[in-house]
């Protein structure tokens, strides 16, 4: 088996069995020299050496072994019968601390995330033999995987539990056992190591495997400092950080309207009284006017635009005389004909 992501496949007798060993590790390695994953390929072919994926400074990935079998490379056959290892080309060279190009360190962090999420574990690094991310000189005495390379291996793997799992807890974060008959401190294997009681404090230490239905924790517990895996179902942080909410400010109280005086009122009464009389004297100076045109000659009337009221004369004169439409009135003029306006 090999990952999808692979481009060329050149495979190698340089391997052997994990003898049942489930995978649950990463190992990275530098190839010290830029090398293209053929080159790296026609290497494994006659040392006897081997790395299950190649990655170039191109971004290209060449299979070599595949991963259901243990390859040769950090000489350390309890690391390696459980690490998938890979080889990253380096594009610059001692004098650069052995540089290895942006490309080939994110094609590394795209492998990572394709095999963790098929083989259902997440990187620890804790700079030890221990985590899921281990490097080849917590072996033995090499340069390998270069400074430049192993300052990466913290970004690596935040880079890929990121994307395993969305945002992470910061390194250092507190959590509380929060189940009432306690939780299991698991090795890496899934073995018990020591049951603790609800209320214990473990600091946060990076992401763990998925076993048993749960996501793990690589954790310490406070106190006695040992490491390994609790379930974060059973975790509560112990100082979560939420913000407080926000105590609303009070609605202002609505500006009182003040009471009008007695003179006030007085005034405003009389300047509607004032108004009305000069409507009425008004109309009585229209209904004047019109009496005066109507008897002045025999005439007919009616309405010929809004607000007004045309008077046609005998002589076909025209005589407006503003008068409010919805005013009615009689009158009788001299001849004793009845006139209604309305």
């Amino acid at each position: 088996m090999y990952s999808k992501l692979t481009d060329k496949v050149i495979l190698t007798d340089h391997y052997d069995s994990r003898g049942g060993a489930k995978i649950c590790k990463i190992t990275i390695h530098h190839m010290a020299g830029n090398l293209s994953i053929e080159t790296c390929g026609s290497v494994f072919q006659t040392r006897e050496a081997s790395a299950n994926y190649g990655i170039g400074s191109d971004g290209r990935i060449g299979c070599y072994v595949y991963e259901e079998n243990r390859a040769w490379s950090t000489a350390n056959y309890t690391n390696d019968k459980q690490a998938i290892n890979i080889e990253l080309a380096n594009d610059g060279g001692a004098e650069t601390n052995w540089h290895v190009s942006d490309i080939a360190i994110e094609k590394c962090i795209d492998l990572c995330v394709d095999i963790c999420q098929r083989y259902g574990f997440s990187l620890v690094y804790d700079e030890t033999p221990n985590g899921s991310l281990t490097r080849h000189n917590m072996f033995m005495a090499t340069t390998c995987p270069g400074g430049y390379l192993q300052s990466k291996f913290p970004y690596i793997a935040q880079e890929v539990n990121k994307r395993l799992s969305g945002d992470l807890p910061e390194v250092g974060t507190w959590f509380v056992v929060n189940d009432p008959d306690g939780i299991w401190l698991l090795d890496e294997n899934g073995d018990h190591i020591e049951a603790y009681g609800q209320g214990t404090d473990v600091i946060y230490q990076g992401l763990g495997y998925q076993k048993y239905g749960y996501q793990y924790y690589y954790v310490q517990v406070n106190g006695d400092k040992k490491y390994g895996y609790m379930a974060k179902d059973f975790l509560s942080l112990k100082y979560p950080d939420v913000d407080p909410e926000p105590t609303p400010e009070p609605e202002p109280e609505p500006t009182p309207i003040p009471s009008p005086s007695d003179d006030e009122i007085i005034a405003e009464l009389n300047a509607t009284i004032e108004e009305l009389n000069n409507k009425v004297m008004l109309q009585e100076k229209q209904i004047a006017e019109l009496i005066h045109a109507l008897t002045w000659s025999k005439c007919e009337f009616k309405i010929e635009e809004d607000n007004y009221y045309k008077i046609k004369m005998n002589k076909e004169e025209t005589l407006c005389i503003k008068f409010a439409k919805d005013t009615e009135f009689e009158m009788k003029l001299d001849n004793g004909d009845n006139v209604k306006v309305k």
